[in-house]
């Protein structure tokens, strides 16, 4: 699309794929910018402010329950990001600083039970990650470890679907710095 360095309003733009419409001021984009395929349905909106994507982002399954969303400043993921399944249970939510991950992580399965957690603090894993069992298998935990800048560090712990411990390894700077324990089922250490 090549639009007029003064161009203001409205902009239509039909393809083979299906259209695409949004308002330009003085050439650049500025407002939702909204993206339908070519039975009409929507499957995209993008919010521009100046020419960049500020704002948020959602795209849509084709039932029409949304399937990405996520905020952003200065064509940049900065804020939540969230995506779903069709049923429309969350799959996975995460947060971005200025395009780089920060904070809290989680993705969960289709029934919306947490299935990993973790924390990432300037792009890199840094603190505890968790995952769980599906609640079919019981739900529980089934491994714990710590981050420190992408790598593990100190305890890694495997669990049984009953909560007994499975495995256990002591990890320095991402290394195995010991054997791995191993136990029965019934908590008894194998070796």
């Amino acid at each position: 699309m090549i639009i007029d360095d003064n161009f203001s309003g409205e902009y239509v733009e039909n393809t083979d794929f299906g259209k695409l419409i949004i308002n330009f001021v003085n050439g650049k984009r500025e407002g939702i910018l909204k993206s339908f395929d070519i039975t009409g349905r929507l499957i995209a909106e993008i919010e521009y402010k100046n020419d960049m994507i500020s704002g948020y982002i959602c795209n849509y399954h084709i039932n029409g329950n949304i399937a990405l969303k996520a905020e952003y400043k200065e064509n940049h993921p900065n804020g939540k990001m969230m995506s779903f399944y069709e049923s429309g249970v969350l799959q996975f939510e995460t947060n971005y600083e200025n395009g780089v991950l920060n904070g809290y992580t989680a993705s969960y399965d289709e029934f919306g039970d947490k299935i990993i957690e973790f924390t990432y603090k300037d792009g890199l894993k840094n603190g505890e990650y968790t995952a769980y069992f599906p609640k079919t298998n019981g739900g529980g935990i089934s491994e714990k470890c710590f981050y420190i800048n992408d790598l593990i560090c100190g305890k890694r712990i495997t669990y049984y679907p009953n909560g007994e411990k499975m495995t256990e390894t002591m990890y320095e700077n991402g290394r195995p710095q010991t054997y791995t324990k191993m136990y029965t089922q019934k908590g008894k250490e194998i070796y």
